[in-house]
């Protein structure tokens, strides 16, 4: 007579749906923790664009700052699915409070960090292990690279 462990296998195998699925994706934890470096950098960057929309009577200006803060909390989201299929866990971040700058030397402030961000996401997805993480970074890494444009262009129109 089969042993317990036994019947239950051969039931489950009866009853299991058999699937050809590829195992979940994983990552190297240095992948992971850079995954939610950018998280909670893209949603702080979305916070500072929405509070300069907020400030700004430019109509341009406060149209791109409202435009970039959806590209960020866009980037921020994608990456936090990508970030649970590969911990099964969420990357939780905690509102900060940010100071009201001067618009202009914000704009030159978010310039920086657009290009620094840019850099930084090339430079993750060029070491990422993961195939799916580096798609993901070259992406953001080219969002991050129009948001300096943008800025650098508004930049010198508000100067002029």
């Amino acid at each position: 007579m089969e042993n317990e462990l036994e019947l239950i296998k051969r039931a489950w195998k009866r009853v299991s749906p058999e699937t050809d699925a590829p195992a979940p994706a994983s990552a190297a934890p240095e992948d992971t923790e850079q995954l939610a470096a950018f998280i909670r950098e893209e949603q702080a960057d979305a916070a500072v664009y929405e509070m300069l929309a907020r400030r700004t009577r430019d109509r341009q200006a406060a149209a791109f700052f409202r435009a970039a803060a959806r590209d960020e909390r866009a980037h921020a989201a994608a990456q936090q699915t990508v970030y649970f299929l590969l911990t099964g866990d969420t990357c939780r971040v905690r509102p900060g409070t940010q100071k009201a700058p001067a618009l202009l030397p914000a704009l030159r402030e978010r310039y920086r960090e657009e290009k620094a961000g840019a850099a930084a996401y090339r430079k993750a997805a060029d070491a990422a292990e993961s195939a799916e993480l580096a798609a993901l970074w070259h992406a953001c890494a080219a969002d991050e690279e129009k948001h300096a444009a943008a800025l650098r262009t508004l930049i010198g129109r508000l100067l002029r």
